[in-house]
């Protein structure tokens, strides 16, 4: 559950912050200006939809794949062959011998084993990736209607202003993710290289892949996101002030 509360808190905050911030300059332009804004409202909710859906798939894409690993790698690399930490009995303190009675002996009472209920330490991971890839997979077409509704609107207005801007917005998203996650993948590439991996330990190492390998993958999504986007902007025509005008 928490998989999901962390990306909803982000993205209130992403999107509350920015709309008062929208109603109070709006409410400070009519005070001093006297003039009343206009705002799209319809396609501000496309905007909102869109941006807010495709970085609750992209959170659920990045989780899903990080609990892909971790369960591919139990395979190889399972918590059984961690011997397990086995406590000391608690040391018996001088008790002073007092004479007891002789009791008959009972016969034992007969002892019916219990089954050990069957633990699958994975069923955690694969129930969370179940999770992260159903969120995916709600999502994604959620964004995919409203970002192709929002586009076909930004076109027939000719108001590009607002769909630049989401989609610069999306592309800083998705290169920042980018330099964070390649960081992380090449930093586990310099330290195996360095020796800084307990290879002797097979969950330090389990840990290690699972972490640098994510962490190249989260980068390929991450730049994937940010390269659709920068052809989307490429293929728009030019802003006006940045057109020639021939005389």
């Amino acid at each position: 559950m928490e998989d999901v509360i962390i990306p909803v808190v982000i993205l209130t905050l992403l999107i509350g912050l920015p709309a008062a911030g929208l109603v109070v300059l709006l409410v400070l332009v009519r005070r001093v200006t006297g003039r009343t804004l206009t705002v799209d409202l319809r396609g501000l909710y496309f905007y909102l939809v869109s941006f807010a859906s495709l970085l609750l798939a992209f959170f659920a894409l990045i989780n899903a794949t990080g609990l892909v690993l971790e369960l591919a790698l139990n395979a190889y690399y399972p918590a059984e062959a961690v011997a397990p930490v086995v406590l000391a009995p608690p040391t018996p303190t001088a008790v002073a011998e007092t004479p007891a009675t002789p009791s008959p002996p009972k016969p034992p009472e007969p002892v019916t084993p219990r089954p050990k209920p069957a633990y699958d330490p994975s069923h955690w991971a694969r129930q969370r990736a179940a999770q992260s890839a159903a969120l995916a997979l709600v999502a994604l077409p959620v964004w995919w209607i409203h970002w192709r509704r929002a586009r076909r609107l930004a076109q027939e207005s000719d108001g590009l202003f607002p769909l630049r801007l989401y989609l610069y917005g999306t592309m800083a998203v998705g290169l920042i993710a980018t330099v964070i996650m390649a960081g992380r993948a090449l930093g586990g590439v310099i330290q195996w290289g360095l020796g800084g991996v307990a290879v002797e330990d097979p969950i330090a190492l389990r840990i290690f892949w699972k972490d640098m390998l994510s962490a190249g993958l989260n980068a390929i999504i991450a730049l994937a996101l940010w390269l659709y986007h920068w052809r989307t902007v490429e293929s728009l025509p030019p802003p006006a002030s940045d057109r020639v005008v021939s005389k």
